[in-house]
């Protein structure tokens, strides 16, 4: 339950931090691992695009299939870095299960 709790705020803090900050809240993220899935997938309907993008590109690192059909609804997002976020964290995901 810690974990979860823990990746929450990591995720409020994707909306203000710089790229730098954001690449290690998702390591972060990342070395939480499954307990953090359920919040990341909800995390991608941020309005915030920040929030959006790197909450895709953990759930990519992550590599849990939970976030398959959240990931692969991103591909017809109607903005194209959404679109290629989604496109490379899906070919992470499916490269971590074999796929």
């Amino acid at each position: 339950m810690w974990e979860k709790y823990k990746a929450k705020r990591l995720i409020s803090q994707l909306a203000i931090g710089s790229i730098r900050e954001n690449s290690d809240t998702v390591d972060k993220l990342r070395a939480i691992g499954p307990p953090a899935v359920k919040p990341l997938i909800k995390a991608i309907s941020s309005k915030n695009y920040r929030v959006k993008l790197e909450s895709i590109r953990a759930l990519g690192h992550i590599g849990d299939p939970r976030a398959l059909p959240a990931i692969e609804k991103m591909l017809k997002h109607k903005n194209e870095i959404v679109r290629e976020y989604a496109q490379q964290a899906l070919k992470n995901l499916k490269a971590k299960n074999g796929a």
